[in-house]
């Protein structure tokens, strides 16, 4: 067997879809139709299938790990989808594989407009008073655990990750109040008046919606395919062609 196969296994695959895609010598992403998404799917899919050094073959099990991948690769802080959004979507569980090797790629698309529309409720929280005085937790580690049932049990993990996110910013705020006031006293220049914990979230918000809304068509296609590569193996990745 050769010897770092994987890694020029997927120079190999990368080469030959930079060549054989549009787009790929500098155009615009928007040069990409549904039907180079059906190539470029089915033509990743099969090489995995017929060339990992894995020997892993394409079976409704492997398929429902790329399932769960794509899942997790977009919220792995289990903030964004449900179980009943699982739910939603468990046709794709056992075929989704077979699907991306005969280039239907929809499950892609349709899952990202979920996660596209999917609802920041940061502003509406902070126009609602934050109890500081209720004591509660969360976990460090929520891809231990299962994903919230509805949005009632997201709503509230939002919220404790609001409460978490204000004190913490809070604690900064005062942290740097006293680093001003020490600046004063040595007669040094106070730094820029910074924005408030409430401003900070949002904008944190703001432009993590803006990275959502900003991902070209290939790319969001590629985190499917690199699900599908990390599910043959943990050092196995997918590389979208870009410009």
């Amino acid at each position: 067997m050769i010897k770092n196969f994987p890694a020029l296994f997927f120079a190999v695959l990368f080469t030959i879809l930079i060549l054989g895609c549009p787009g790929s010598s500098g155009a615009d992403t928007e040069v990409y139709t549904a039907g180079d998404f059906r190539r470029i799917s089915a033509m990743a899919a099969k090489i995995l299938e017929r060339n990992h050094y894995s020997g892993v073959k394409m079976t409704q099990e492997l398929s429902g790990k790329i399932f769960d991948r794509y899942f997790d690769m977009l919220d792995p802080s289990r903030m964004f989808f449900t179980g009943q959004d699982v739910q939603k979507f468990e046709i794709y569980r056992l075929t989704i594989g077979e699907k991306l090797q005969q280039g239907e790629c929809s499950f892609a698309f349709e899952l990202y407009d979920l996660y596209r529309a999917y609802r920041d409720f940061t502003q509406k929280m902070l126009k609602n008073p934050i109890d500081f005085d209720v004591n509660e937790s969360m976990t460090l580690f929520p891809e231990k655990f299962p994903r919230p049932a509805d949005e009632k049990a997201m709503l509230d993990l939002w919220r404790k990750r609001l409460k978490n996110d204000l004190l913490l910013f809070m604690l900064m705020e005062k942290s740097e109040a006293e680093e001003n006031k020490n600046k004063k006293s040595d007669g040094k220049k106070s730094a820029v008046q910074k924005k408030t914990p409430a401003e900070r979230i949002l904008q944190r918000q703001r432009d993590f919606g803006n990275d959502i809304e900003k991902r070209d068509p290939i790319d969001i296609l590629g985190l499917l395919l690199d699900s599908m590569a990390q599910s043959y193996g943990a050092h196995s990745d997918y590389q979208a062609p870009k410009r």
